[in-house]
């Protein structure tokens, strides 16, 4: 599913009508280099601080691209919850947002002015490019989690790219599909899973495009579906498609992405059309 990105980015400017005014200045290295927790996160709580007379909001960390590994950050609203200020930041428990923080006193502090991308769903997530694009990602080991924080994916991030072995899973848990990158395309062998662990597709990837066979297999039976052969991207080659009994259904010769021929078969294996 696409997700929808709400931008909130705004420095704080006080007034004595005590109204928020915020101005959107493009994100910086600087302001990269002062920020010191940078993270995705789902709002899981909202009390009241009767010490520092604060508005608390507790986040619980889906991915953190920026400052400490904690599982959870408790975040202080800027003015107290008492205040007539508008200022006050305005999420909800079950929002979930990139949000950008910095140190004050005992907890982060955050106002309506902070910057912060409101995420509106979370199926999968991306980055958006002002920040993804400035390199704003850590270098090391990701993770990407579906609503109920099951593992939905994880791998290596290097120079801001996706690089080397990375996992995806269904939202039981069960492995689905497993793959390399290389500078942030596919390369060489991924391979496709069915529910039940068996293997369903195997593709191979040079570049980010298909290169060599792609092997897709029938559920529950372990034989070949398909048999298609790639070139820089474009079908090469003989094709060939089988029955979940094991007998030829199809075979085809591909040249430059052209099909040059393609012969089908019955369930008994007796040809009846050719092209």
């Amino acid at each position: 599913m696409r997700i929808l990105l709400t931008l909130f980015y705004c420095t704080f400017i006080s007034f004595q009508s005590l109204a928020c005014m915020c101005v959107s200045p493009d994100f910086t290295q600087a302001e990269f280099n002062l920020t010191q927790e940078i993270f995705v996160g789902r709002i899981i709580n909202n009390a009241y601080d009767t010490e520092i007379e604060k508005d608390l909001l507790e986040f619980k960390v889906i991915e953190s691209y920026k400052g400490s590994s904690l599982t959870e950050i408790i975040v202080q609203n800027q003015s107290g919850k008492r205040s007539i200020s508008t200022c006050n930041f305005k999420g909800k428990v079950g929002e979930v947002y990139l949000i950008f923080l910095n140190e004050h006193k005992k907890y982060f502090s955050v106002s309506q002015c902070t910057r912060k991308v409101l995420i509106s769903s979370l199926d999968d997530y991306v980055i958006p490019s002002w920040f993804a694009d400035f390199s704003g990602i850590e270098d090391g080991r990701h993770c990407h989690y579906y609503w109920d924080d099951t593992l939905e994916s994880e791998g290596q991030i290097l120079n801001g790219k996706a690089e080397g072995e990375w996992k995806f899973y269904n939202e039981h848990g069960l492995l689905m599909t497993i793959g390399n990158y290389n500078n942030g395309l596919l390369e060489g062998e991924w391979v496709s899973f069915f529910s039940t662990g068996e293997v369903q597709e195997i593709n191979n990837f040079k570049n980010g495009t298909y290169q060599g066979e792609q092997t897709r297999y029938h559920y529950g039976t372990n034989r070949e579906a398909r048999r298609l052969c790639f070139e820089d991207g474009k079908n090469q080659g003989n094709h060939f498609g089988w029955y979940p009994t094991g007998i030829l259904a199809w075979e085809a010769s591909y040249k430059n992405d052209s099909l040059l021929s393609k012969v089908s078969y019955d369930w008994d294996g007796v040809k009846w059309i050719t092209l």
